[in-house]
């Protein structure tokens, strides 16, 4: 199990526990604190769905922790933030990113989790990279194949016409892209994606694929990338919505340095499987 166990002291001379993970990817590590609580079910719960999530991403110590997350019994005088009427909104997360924490309860589900991490990793990596909508596929040799698309234009099922034949999946929705010491580094998502335990994995070599359906297959290299910007800055994952000089900034960068083709598509893997060797 990996987690670590703090011990506090507590009145009457009985010991409570405090249940520490660190879940890393991309060069950062989250610390995950879960509280003592009078709620052993629901912490219990809480905590093996959680293990069983992540499995691939905790580890028992970090030489760093670049974030962390607070999960205890309640939010006190704080869980009701807003009346009105007949509608009552109950707090579920205290944000403090200016100090790298976040605060939540017991209250909290496996998918509330999910979006709290993508959130904080979206925050971490702003700074030299992004989260990118896309679906993912790695070869035996490491390489990684990227398939872009707005909503609903096929960039997963393009990716599943290569699982199998020598290509594994990578990711379904998202890859972290960071630039780290001169060169861009992938990293599959920390997250649930279409109810799928994410795996750990990373690659340093990737090819980028527009994808549009197409009576035959065809690949063509885009010339003009300028012309690729509002896509691409289309298919980065903004936290609240929000695109940040930084994350423009090396959304540019990463336009300039790779290469991006357009890739028509039809439903047929060994067809495809051909045009990208």
């Amino acid at each position: 199990m990996a987690l670590v166990y703090v011990h506090r002291a507590c009145p009457g001379g009985r010991m409570k526990v405090d249940k520490e993970y660190f879940l890393s990817q991309a060069g950062f590590s989250v610390r995950v604190v879960f509280k003592p609580t009078e709620f052993g079910y629901a912490q219990k719960v809480l905590i093996s769905s959680f293990q069983k999530a992540w499995a691939g991403f905790l580890s028992r110590r970090s030489k760093k922790v670049d974030f962390t997350v607070v999960v205890s019994s309640d939010a006190g005088d704080k869980e009701i933030l807003v009346r009105g009427g007949r509608r009552y909104y109950y707090l579920t997360y205290t944000r403090d990113f200016a100090h790298g924490k976040i605060d939540t309860y017991y209250t909290v589900n496996l998918r509330g989790l999910d979006l709290l991490f993508r959130e904080i990793f979206a925050f971490l990596i702003r700074k030299d990279g992004f989260l990118l909508h896309a679906s993912s596929v790695v070869d035996r040799k490491g390489a990684l194949s990227v398939f872009m698309a707005r909503s609903g234009g096929g960039k997963t099922t393009t990716a599943s016409l290569y699982k199998g034949g020598g290509y594994y999946k990578f990711g379904d929705d998202i890859i972290l892209v960071r630039k780290m010491s001169g060169r861009w580094k992938f990293f599959s998502p920390p997250f649930i994606e279409k109810n799928e335990i994410p795996r750990k994995n990373q690659a340093s070599r990737a090819k980028f694929y527009v994808v549009k359906k197409a009576l035959k297959p065809n690949l063509a290299l885009i010339k003009e990338k300028k012309v690729l910007l509002p896509f691409l800055l289309g298919q980065i994952w903004l936290n609240r919505g929000t695109l940040e000089k930084p994350v423009l900034k090396t959304a540019l960068l990463f336009l300039m340095e790779n290469n991006f083709s357009e890739l028509g598509v039809v439903l047929n893997g060994r067809k495809m499987r051909k045009i990208i060797k």
